[in-house]
């Protein structure tokens, strides 16, 4: 395995995307290194997963219907017997999937050290939301899960591109891959989450006629002798394979020093609050890892390479469940060992179907005198709807008539082949009929939950590998989100209920040293103070951290909280009930559900939405506004109200 850096000149980094990029020789040698380095790469990675990727495959191909050993359907087909296939899988993996879409993993951000602010991680965590939904997110993750699921693997990734045509902003978005066998990773890598790996490669095949039309300027599809022995990988007769090349690489060598104080700084010479130079406890040299992209064939790269603007390569896989082997990690899904189960219930449904068959067709037992005469019409006897039947009576045989045979009875073995065969997809998948919506003899909802609990425990493993994956993605755009908004933003923040609010990051504001607060320019002069220039909201500074979380989505929530209120409702007093009739249209879904929930709220004394918002009334005392006037009647002699007051709260 090639494991020498290839060092890069930056003059190669820095190339725009302007189509008249011109290298000199040296860089030419050094791109043609890259190059070569790509091409043994993908070479031993494709070899080193060939049997684990040619698995996965017939486990797509079998979900799809390819479910026949070789020759035996071609045999049936020539013998003229039915060869049926009860494709039942897919009602496992749409139950997993259906798992999914009700809880989905949400991603948290939470501040990473007590100096970073807990305000700013909740701009990030609404900005990710809203990244998430401008890409449709959803849609990614629901294909990762489901490839998951199916063979084993499933990917989605994040991409960056301009906001629209007129403008130079870029924003962020998520993608999903289609096809996981178009993934090519660094088997050195064994992270559940593929961060540890150094490459990876994102492949199509294209006609040759279309990479030379997309490509004009470049090569011939051809290979020269340094790069023949790949040519197996990259060409297949008309076609022509494109990658997208990650990788990563060193960057420069930098010394990082921690002082006495626990400080950590590349400096050697800090000194203290007294002007003396700190001591210096440990040092240490890192090279931290770069991230590159580049386009290639097998023939020359394309496009690139240019240095990508995060420290991860922006490719995040969804595994399914693994197992180690011979050293070599295996992964796979719900259908890798469904297999002979679903065969069973193939070969089972296809014998009772060609009995079913034969069952009409058993034939009439009598001499030949009997038929003589009327061959034609018994021989279409079985095809055809006839009113009669005529024969000859047999003179050797009287008082006989022609007689059907036995019917063909239904094998028992073959529809216990079959049921055991069902009952081998359950055990074989972990799905049983509760899970699948069966009813059973439980009549608890206890015990229904249970049941369900059982299937849900056994497939838990993919949306637990979503989540990890979720919470890696959140790490990939804590560390893009500071570099692709830069400077000052009013950025559009979007909060779990959907709602959008703006929030404004990196502003630049003065601050007061002797209280921290901010400060005008203006005010700063008038008051002979010198200001301290930081930056309010600045997403840059601080340390977060992505976590997951996964339940019920935010309108599943409202949903039933909706139903739990107005159960409440109906199980207490209609007074009762009215104070909290507003929460329940709160938490409706149709039109000015929020207007009706607000005029629902004011008819709710004061004092009780002070004590739901834990808050304490203030004891009028008489004399205030709205209280009794003592001494003052009216020409009833009833004491004359104040005017009343809007509720005084005060802490609990």
């Amino acid at each position: 395995m090639p494991d020498e850096v290839i060092e890069l000149n930056p003059q190669i980094i820095g190339l725009e995307r302007t189509g008249e990029e011109t290298l000199s020789a040296e860089l030419q040698d050094e791109k043609e290194a890259i190059h070569r380095q790509a091409l043994e790469r993908f070479a031993f990675a494709f070899d080193a997963d060939e049997e684990d990727r040619d698995a996965a495959i017939d486990d797509q191909r079998f979900r799809n219907g390819e479910q026949w050993p070789d020759g035996f359907k071609e045999e049936r087909d020539k013998a003229g017997l039915p060869c049926l296939t009860s494709n039942r899988l897919n009602t496992f993996i749409d139950q997993v999937i259906g798992d999914v879409r009700q809880n989905r993993p949400q991603i948290k951000v939470l501040p990473g050290t007590k100096e970073s602010d807990p305000h700013v991680a909740e701009i990030l965590n609404g900005k990710i939301r809203e990244i998430e939904n401008a890409s449709f997110a959803d849609v990614a993750y629901d294909s990762a899960v489901e490839n998951s699921t199916g063979c084993g693997r499933g990917y989605f990734r994040v991409v960056n591109q301009y906001e629209d045509d007129d403008s130079f902003d870029q924003v962020l978005r998520i993608k999903r891959i289609p096809d996981p066998m178009s993934v090519t990773e660094d088997p050195a890598g064994t992270e559940v989450d593929g961060s540890d790996g150094m490459y990876k490669f994102i492949t199509s095949m294209i006609p040759v006629k279309e990479y030379k039309f997309r490509w004009p300027d470049a090569a011939a599809v051809s290979f020269d002798d340094r790069s023949m022995d790949y040519s197996k990988y990259w060409m297949d007769v008309d076609m022509v394979r494109v990658a997208e090349y990650w990788y990563k690489q060193p960057g420069d060598k930098k010394t990082l020093y921690k002082y006495i104080d626990g400080t950590i700084s590349e400096e050697s010479n800090l000194v203290d609050m007294n002007g003396e130079r700190m001591k210096i406890i440990a040092k240490r040299i890192v090279r931290p890892l770069k991230v590159y992209w580049c386009l290639m064939s097998g023939s020359e790269i394309l496009e690139g390479p240019f240095e990508w603007s995060g420290k991860h390569i922006p490719i995040i896989p969804v595994y399914g469940k693994e197992i180690v082997v011979d050293g070599k990690i295996r992964r796979y899904g719900l259908i890798r060992w469904s297999k002979d189960e679903s065969r069973i219930i193939n070969f089972a449904k296809s014998t009772e179907a060609e009995l079913l068959v034969k069952a009409p067709k058993t034939p009439y037992i009598g001499t030949k005198a009997m038929f003589n005469g009327f061959e034609a019409v018994w021989n279409t006897a079985d095809r055809r709807n006839i009113g009669f039947l005529p024969y000859n009576p047999d003179p050797e045989a009287p008082g006989e008539k022609p007689e059907r045979a036995e019917p063909i009875q239904m094998h028992s073995g073959v529809q216990q082949a079959m049921v055991n065969g069902i009952e081998g997809l359950k055990a074989t998948t972990g799905i049983f009929d509760a899970g699948l919506g069966a009813r059973s003899n439980e009549t608890s909802g206890t015990a229904i939950q249970r049941r369900q609990e059982e299937s849900d425990t056994a497939t838990f493993a993919y949306v637990d590998n979503l989540s990890r994956a979720k919470a890696y993605l959140g790490t990939i755009l804590l560390d893009l989100i500071p570099k692709f908004y830069e400077g000052y933003q009013n950025m559009s923040i979007h909060a779990e209920d959907d709602s959008v609010s703006w929030e404004e990051v990196n502003v630049p504001v003065l601050i007061d040293p002797a209280s921290g607060e901010e400060i005008s320019e203006q005010d700063a002069m008038l008051r002979g103070i010198t200001p301290v220039l930081s930056v309010r909201n600045d997403i840059k500074s601080g340390k977060y951290t992505a976590t997951v979380t996964t339940g019920p989505s935010y309108k599943t929530q409202r949903i039933e909280a909706a139903v739990n209120l107005r159960d409440t409702m109906g199980s207490i007093g209609p007074e009762q009930a009215g104070l909290i009739a507003d929460l329940m249209v709160k938490n409706l879904d149709f039109p000015d559900a929020d207007v009706a929930a607000r005029r629902l709220a004011a008819t709710v004394p004061p004092e009780i939405i002070a004590a739901g918002e834990g808050k304490q009334m203030m004891p009028m005392q008489p004399g205030m506004p709205g209280m009794p006037q003592p001494g003052i009647l009216d020409q009833n002699g009833n004491p004359i109200q104040g005017q009343p007051m809007m509720p005084q709260p005060v802490m609990g």
